[in-house]
């Protein structure tokens, strides 16, 4: 691929600058206001790589899946209660 980065692709990172001031019920991470717009528009892999590494970061990883050709994925509500189907 030319013009772009060989380990890009496998690189994790946390250097990004996520706000926790102030708010109680989460996490603000700023980006450039064309960061969106551009994802939107171009779909550079690099960007996608981007937000999977702050989605990575800020988020607990409840369930993990390797090698599966397709996954069904239902949410459920009941009362208060959330029910998270995975059917593998």
């Amino acid at each position: 691929m030319v013009g772009r980065i060989k380990d890009f692709y496998t690189y994790k990172t946390t250097d990004f600058c996520p706000n926790k001031g102030g708010d109680p019920n989460g996490t603000v991470v700023y980006f450039a206001g064309t960061f969106g717009k551009t994802i939107s528009s171009f779909r550079f892999v690099e960007y996608f790589t981007i937000m999977e590494n702050v989605c990575d970061c800020l988020s607990l990883q409840y369930v993990s899946i390797e090698n599966s050709k397709s996954i069904e994925i239902f949410l459920r509500k009941k009362g208060n209660t959330f029910f998270l189907y995975l059917i593998i």
